[in-house]
């Protein structure tokens, strides 16, 4: 797998990005992707036919094809994200995606030997109307979903890759579910952060 020209100059886009936002903005909360989407996108019917017009043409990134290539070898079979789009199935066809808005219908493939590979969404799927992507609405998890993740993760381990824990609601369940466990994740758990990234307090506390 190699990274393309596209995807080298987003990762340059990138730092231009943050960059540009840290010269002109004092005060930015932790979680500014919220932050600024709420800022740009007042309202949820604006945000999400933003959203849906921004995938129409989407491609997968390497990442993807990672985990396309982790599922075939059967080393990862659970995948639990933050995004909302469809990426995923269209490098695995065959993978479940499961998010609050199905749940209650697919209720019986969130198990240890499901069948198929299963992707969890936990903040919505961008072709219904719950997304969430403000930090208002990412404060908590649906119920539903928490309730199954907390039978897998019963059983199973659990590696964090490329994601920052800025949202409330997953940093939250992590430290509500591993402090009523004697023996949370009994098959590990890891917090993956780039080299140049220093680790939150509240993800060292999880450990």
């Amino acid at each position: 797998i190699k990274i393309t020209t596209i995807e080298q100059r987003f990762y340059e886009l990138e730092k231009e990005i943050e960059n540009w936002v840290r010269a002109r903005y004092n005060n930015i909360p932790e979680n500014e992707y919220g932050f600024f989407f709420e800022e740009t996108f007042s309202s949820s019917q604006d945000r999400r036919n933003y959203i849906k017009e921004m995938l129409k043409f989407s491609q997968p990134s390497i990442g993807y094809y990672v985990i396309n290539f982790l599922i075939k070898e059967n080393i990862v079979w659970h995948y639990i994200t933050t995004n909302f789009d469809n990426l995923i199935q269209k490098v695995h066809s065959d993978i479940v995606e499961i998010s609050e808005e199905n749940v209650s219908i697919r209720d019986d493939y969130i198990k240890i030997n499901s069948n198929l590979p299963i992707a969890i969404k936990l903040h919505g799927d961008f072709r219904y109307d719950w997304l969430k992507n403000t930090a208002t609405e990412t404060q908590s998890l649906h119920k539903s979903v928490m309730d199954k993740l907390m039978r897998l993760f019963d059983s199973l381990g659990l590696i964090v890759i490329g994601y920052s824990g800025r949202d409330e609601s997953v940093v939250s369940f992590l430290e509500n579910f591993t402090a009523s466990k004697d023996k949370p994740f009994p098959n590990g758990f890891y917090w993956c952060i780039r080299e140049s990234e220093t680790e939150k307090q509240r993800i060292r506390e999880l450990k």
